[in-house]
């Protein structure tokens, strides 16, 4: 009796199956193939073109081999993975599939699979949505301190580059005077952005607006959605200063009860 399994590890269900190219993408001479092969990732040429990797007695080696390149797809997986949570193995798959680099034969080939792997192309195709974001107006700040302005933003993407947020922000003085923009990046903390900003002793308000930048260029976004020059945020500025108080007092050193005190009270 001729039973026909095939019992490599290439044939688990859910299995990636990895072959090798040399830095010059073509197919390595040590890399097998077969009906079986998902995607192409670096598996290093020999000599000085081998990977960079660990080895035995706290050692690094240039070594070269399908082992050097199924971890390259391991680690993308590791990475989409971590980025978004929730995403099923199908999914993951067809987002390494999709953003391959093509080698070969035009299309999956036995050589190469869908192609050599891009990771970062494929995080940037699973992220689809604009993000989120939300922002409570501080009701006013004190000055000659410092005010706490925070923004949440949600995103497909979890990263801890993306997205980023930068504000613009300016003063308005009690003169009614504006100073120019000034800019700061928020400090990121899973999805929520803050930053402390300045408050002058001589100012009455501070205007100011998000830039809120995504991996994806096109959901990059301004809030408030309009010209920030003409709409934007704004709060206001309490004086803690107290007013200055001047006393004329004549040249002698008493008063008779008669005599008025003359007082004057700034306040700016």
């Amino acid at each position: 009796v001729t039973i026909n399994y095939n019992l490599t590890p290439a044939s688990c269900t859910g299995a990636i199956v990895v072959a090798a190219v040399l830095n010059s993408n073509d197919k390595a001479s040590y890399s097998n193939y077969g009906n079986y092969i998902d995607f192409a990732a670096p598996g290093g040429s020999s000599g000085s073109g081998g990977i960079f990797s660990t080895y035995k007695s706290n050692n690094y080696l240039r070594i070269n081999g399908t082992s050097m390149s199924a971890p390259h797809v391991a680690g993308a997986a590791a990475l989409i993975k971590s980025a978004f949570p929730d995403i099923s193995t199908k999914n993951l798959r067809q987002a390494l599939a999709n953003t391959a680099t093509d080698l070969g034969s035009t299309g999956w080939d036995k050589y190469y699979g869908y192609g050599l792997i891009d990771p970062y192309k494929a995080l940037l195709s699973l992220d689809t949505n604009t993000p989120t974001a939300s922002h409570a107006i501080p009701a006013t700040a004190n000055s000659g301190s410092y005010v706490t302005v925070t923004l949440n933003v949600i995103d497909d993407l979890k990263s801890e580059l993306w997205p980023s947020v930068n504000c613009y922000y300016r003063y308005k003085y009690l003169d009614s005077q504006l100073s120019t923009w000034n800019t700061t990046k928020f400090i990121k903390d899973s999805d929520l952005f803050y930053k402390e900003i300045e408050t002058p002793t001589n100012c009455q308000e501070i205007q100011y607006h998000f830039d809120i930048n995504d991996a994806v260029e096109s959901h990059n976004q301004t809030l408030p959605k309009t010209n920030p020059e003409t709409t934007y945020f704004s709060f206001p500025v309490r004086d803690l200063t107290g007013p200055n108080i001047t006393f004329y007092i004549n040249d002698n050193d008493y008063f008779s009860k008669y005599e008025n005190l003359k007082v004057t009270i700034t306040d700016n």
